[in-house]
């Protein structure tokens, strides 16, 4: 019995995971994760250079950005002749009856691990938590700028072969004449209890376009053996909610799919008892991340949370919480420091939609209806579908930014880079800015700093957590080197893939001595096991 473990993402750079597992005595496949390779993206893209969604894939197909198959993406996205050209010579993944894989299994819903499942074919079904379903909607739902190509998870609209005017023999990929036509729901299959109430069907059903409605199936609760695998799924610690690592059984064994993990947060007890649970399963394969390689800094939500709650009690001003954009258990922590000091917390609307549809998945998530959580009200642009919903529910908790004038020090604002230019119809006087995310990685990360640091400089906010300066303010996603080491170790697979890494050959020398074996993925090269 044999199987192919194949990886078209991921392989030295972090995040693009793409994974395809296949089991030969089966015919099964697998695609684990299936995310933006975005190291490889900037090479071609950005802001304001991104791929036409009028060329459907082509761009990205031209550009080696996704894996070259043919059978396993949206027709409706490969309906020119010029893209038909380029696939001829692609291997086929069609199948009869069934569709191209089995499904995705995804481990959380970041776009580095998400986003091209946009591109799939509609009836490849994606399992995941309940709420990394509930997270893929709410972010595609709040997404702004850029091309709506890459942001199709959670459904899509179907493009259509047209003729351009100018020319008889040229066509391009666009929207249905219809322009009220709804969105098609993409197949989701969670692996937890979903709740059945009113609330979750709306949900689902709330276009992102005010005019537009959606139409599919809604998530259904996953029933073990339905897709022709054992599967576990089991939660992990991540700076997302819903994060989980896979366990697949093949005829060859049980195969394990770390994802992201940590351990230092108050869910790191997660971490531990997938471990514990991958360990007891012997697994032929085990393939990891290692984003942390040769970073053994330790650090902790609860060590961000004291030195936040230190900076705020000696701030006098208004006090601006950075944090990356979803990572709602910073913002949990900054929630904790705002009923301690008596702050109200103050979010943008896009946050606060993303908590009221985690609501739906955990209870446990901070509620909107509480007295100590505020929504900014932006200046008047056009509103979209889920805005309405918001302000319907929760438009008492709306703050306007002359309400936030001379009484700044009475709020935390959770801001980032982007939401700067609010600043000026704020007009603070003083107060702190609290950088709460991570270090700047390369030359473009660290000019935004700098020009962070101009603004809060402008408004003579001090500047708190400058990554350069001072440490304690962020806390990382992803475990250590020597957490790394350690899960690898304790689960002890019989082989070892390193993904989702930089210097994925370090496990060589972590791993040494042990009887573990190390294969190192090369991109589209299978990795066979029997």
């Amino acid at each position: 019995m044999a199987i192919r473990i194949t990886c078209y993402g991921g392989v030295g750079q972090i995040g693009g995971n793409k994974v395809l597992l296949e089991d030969v005595a089966t015919g099964g496949r697998l695609f684990l994760d299936f995310g933006i390779p975005f190291g490889e993206r900037r090479r071609y893209f950005e802001e304001y250079l991104n791929p036409r969604a009028s060329a459907g894939l082509l761009d990205l197909i031209e550009l080696g950005l996704v894996p070259p198959f043919r059978g396993l993406y949206r027709p409706d996205l490969l309906d020119l002749p010029e893209i038909q050209e380029r696939i001829a010579a692609f291997p086929d993944l069609s199948r009869e009856g069934r569709p191209p894989v089995d499904a995705v299994l995804l481990s959380h819903a970041h776009l580095d691990h998400s986003g091209y499942i946009s591109f799939l074919r509609q009836d490849v079904p994606v399992v995941s938590t309940a709420m990394t379903a509930a997270l893929t909607k709410a972010i595609q739902d709040t997404a702004s700028g850029g091309s709506d190509l890459e942001r199709e998870v959670a459904y899509f609209t179907p493009k259509l072969k047209r003729q351009e005017r100018a020319s008889a023999g040229r066509f391009y990929l666009g929207s249905s004449p219809a322009r009220n036509a709804a969105y098609q729901l993409r197949p989701m299959l969670v692996t937890d209890a979903v709740t059945g109430d009113e609330e979750w069907r709306r949900f689902w059903l709330q276009s992102r376009a005010r005019r537009k409605g959606i139409a599919g199936p809604l998530p259904q609760q996953l029933e073990q053996g339905a897709l022709g695998w054992g599967l576990k799924s089991l939660p992990v610690d991540h700076s997302i909610f819903g994060a989980a690592a896979f366990a697949v059984e093949t005829s060859a064994g049980w195969v394990g799919y770390t994802g992201d993990l940590r351990f230092q947060s108050k869910r790191g007890t997660d971490t531990v008892a997938a471990m514990e649970i991958l360990q007891g399963l012997r697994l032929k394969a085990l393939i990891g991340e290692g984003t942390r390689l040769g970073d053994d800094r330790q650090g902790s939500e609860e060590e961000v949370y004291e030195r936040s709650l230190a900076a705020v009690r000696r701030t006098t001003g208004l006090v601006v919480a950075d944090f990356g954009p979803r990572n709602i258990e910073r913002l949990e922590v900054f929630h904790a420091i705002s009923v301690e000091t008596g702050r109200p917390l103050v979010v943008l609307d896009k946050d606060a939609y993303l908590l009221s549809a985690m609501r739906l998945a955990d209870s446990s998530v901070p509620d909107l209806r509480g007295d100590d959580i505020l929504i900014y009200s932006d200046r008047g642009e056009d509103s979209r579908g889920w805005q309405d919903v918001l302000r319907e529910r929760h438009g008492a908790r709306y703050l306007a930014p002359d309400e936030l004038q001379g009484r700044g020090r009475d709020y935390i604002l959770c801001f980032s880079f982007l939401d700067l230019k609010h600043l000026v119809d704020i007009a603070p006087q003083g107060g702190a800015y609290i950088y709460s995310t991570s270090e700047a990685h390369n030359e473009e990360e660290r000019l935004d700093l700098r020009r962070l640091q101009n603004w809060v400089a402008h408004f003579q906010m001090a500047f708190v957590g400058d990554p350069e300066r001072e440490s304690g303010y962020h806390a990382s996603g992803h475990a250590s080197e020597s957490e790394l080491a350690r899960f690898v170790r304790e689960v002890s697979p019989g082989y070892f893939i390193p993904l989702h890494s930089e210097q994925p050959r370090r496990y060589l020398e972590l791993l040494a001595g042990t009887a573990i074996e190390v294969r190192l993925p090369e991109y589209g090269v299978p990795l066979v096991f029997t």
